[in-house]
């Protein structure tokens, strides 16, 4: 017998699984096809460089996905299946190659202070964009305060699971059997 499903997503990327998952709450049998080994697109984590050091390959930074009702609100539960935000400090370290760094921390005054250490005009600059910036950071989250509430998200339970399989790309027109294993690789 033929597995049918109701959508099929192109991609297993962090979008792509969101999708997939509040579709399947809401019934639909979903299949996620994705051409890579590792799934999550920007929020994936992989061994890069040696064994047992982990990188964020994509992205360094769930800012704005934190306001999302998804996050917000705790809709799918993601706690349940490992998801787990550390919030490090230092939030940023960029070592460079003639020896100098720059460190960004969780306080403004130690982060201006590293960042003098390479350009104090910098680093006055940072700190006037951050008093100009959180003004408005606070009117937003007052606006959104007083917004009325959003309906609660009532979803059931994923109805049934989320197939995922691996697909391989398909092959670029016009390639040779060389050039086309070196494009694989």
């Amino acid at each position: 017998m033929t597995e049918r499903f109701d959508v099929v997503v192109a991609g297993a990327g962090h979008n792509a699984l969101v999708a997939a998952a509040y579709l399947s709450r809401a019934g639909l049998r979903c299949l996620v096809l994705e051409g890579r080994d590792v799934i999550g697109g920007d929020t994936a984590t992989e061994e890069l460089t040696l064994p047992g050091f982990l990188h964020d390959t994509c992205s360094t930074a769930h800012n704005l996905i934190q306001a999302n009702p998804m996050l917000r609100d705790d809709e799918l539960h993601l706690g349940e299946y490992g998801l787990e935000y550390i919030r490090p400090d230092p939030v940023v370290h960029v070592p460079f190659p003639d020896g100098a760094w720059i460190t960004q921390w969780r306080d403004l005054d130690r982060t201006c202070e590293a960042l003098a250490e390479l350009s104090p005009a910098d680093a006055a600059t940072y700190r006037r964009l951050h008093e100009q910036f959180t003004p408005v950071l606070e009117h937003v989250v007052a606006l959104e305060a007083m917004a009325p509430p959003l309906p609660a998200c009532s979803l059931p339970p994923l109805s049934s699971p989320i197939r995922l399989r691996r697909v391989r790309p398909p092959s670029p027109p016009g390639l040779t059997s060389r050039a086309m294993a070196a494009w694989r690789a």
